[in-house]
């Protein structure tokens, strides 16, 4: 693997920006454009970062001048790296101007280990082109969506745990961070841990009630592993494609141990969120979970649940 592109002298990049000669409100809107999709993607081929500018501002810049631009912000210093694929792989080619990446440099901090595993995880999937207002947000590396789901996390984490203007933005910034990262929801802990060192404990209700926020704040996230989709918005268009199952149901086993106390169902939510399950999979036994927890009472001279034929007061109700 080759060295990380050269940062030039700035007397090089000023003769490279008067060459290029482009208005300065555009070269502005160039690197705005760049910053959020380094933020929204981390990881975009340049030809699909020119496939998106060219088509939200028509006649703005042709192939020539977004190559001579991607020159030179590629030998400046920024929050991302634009690399060739021998910059990347140990055996790598050199590619063309339109053939390199767009790299956040998260991915680069320590070898090219984040960076390959995102790779494998983009892979086959489609890209998602937001809207330009919607995109260029993403310029602000803490952005958070206002969506139906960052608004329920923030009334509940004020308006149920009484927390303050400060401690809320920073409990949902922490699970808006981890959402889009994490390949999945196993982070959980440190949103948890962040909450009780701000002095918060939550009840078994309320517990509850945070995990299936946080589910809901995870499957609407916008994230790099999906090339910008949510999970919702990939699973749906990617429709009829997936073999996994439409729901889950408990055996009458756990549904029973659930129901006499003798399984902690806070307990059972946390071994879900934190188990090798795919997160469709997780969310479904997640909502099962809440389904068992909060039925109505078993009438004692009802059929027992198990399927033994007896009444409830006659088998598992004893």
């Amino acid at each position: 693997m080759s060295k990380m592109p050269r940062i030039y002298a700035d007397s090089t990049i000023e003769r490279m920006y008067r060459k290029l000669a482009l208005p300065d409100e555009t070269i502005k809107l160039l690197f705005d454009y760049f910053s959020a999709m380094a933020n929204l993607y981390q990881l975009l081929p340049l030809k699909d970062a020119y496939k998106i500018i060219s088509g939200q501002n028509k006649g703005m810049i042709t192939e020539e001048q977004f190559i001579a631009f991607s020159e030179i912000a590629r030998h400046e210093e920024h929050e991302y790296y634009i690399l060739s694929e021998d910059e990347i792989y140990i055996d790598g080619k050199k590619s063309e101007p339109m053939e390199r990446t767009l790299v956040h440099e998260s991915l680069c901090l320590c070898g090219f280990d984040e960076y390959y595993e995102l790779e494998e995880e983009q892979y086959d999937k489609p890209l998602c082109i937001l809207p330009k207002d919607e995109l260029l947000r993403y310029t602000d590396d803490s952005y958070i969506p206002d969506t139906p789901q960052t608004r329920a996390m923030t009334d509940f984490l004020r308006k149920t745990l009484k927390m303050n203007k400060d401690d809320a933005e920073d409990v949902l910034a922490e699970c808006n961070i981890i959402c889009r990262l994490e390949s999945g929801i196993n982070n959980i802990e440190m949103v948890f841990s962040l909450i009780e060192k701000k002095g918060f404990f939550m009840s078994e209700a309320q517990l509850k009630r945070f995990i299936s926020l946080y589910q809901d704040l995870h499957n609407n996230s916008r994230k790099p592993a999906n090339r910008g989709f949510t999970p919702n918005e990939l699973r749906a268009k990617q429709g009829g494609t997936s073999t996994l199952p439409k729901s889950i149901t408990f055996g009458p086993n756990i549904s029973n141990a659930l129901r006499n106390g003798t399984m902690n169902a806070n307990e059972i939510g946390m071994q879900i969120l934190c188990g090798d399950f795919p997160d469709e999979i997780k969310r479904l036994m997640l909502e099962e979970l809440k389904r068992q927890t909060t039925v109505k009472p078993i009438s004692r001279n009802a059929p027992c649940p198990c399927g033994s034929g007896k009444k409830y007061k006659h088998c598992c109700g004893k």
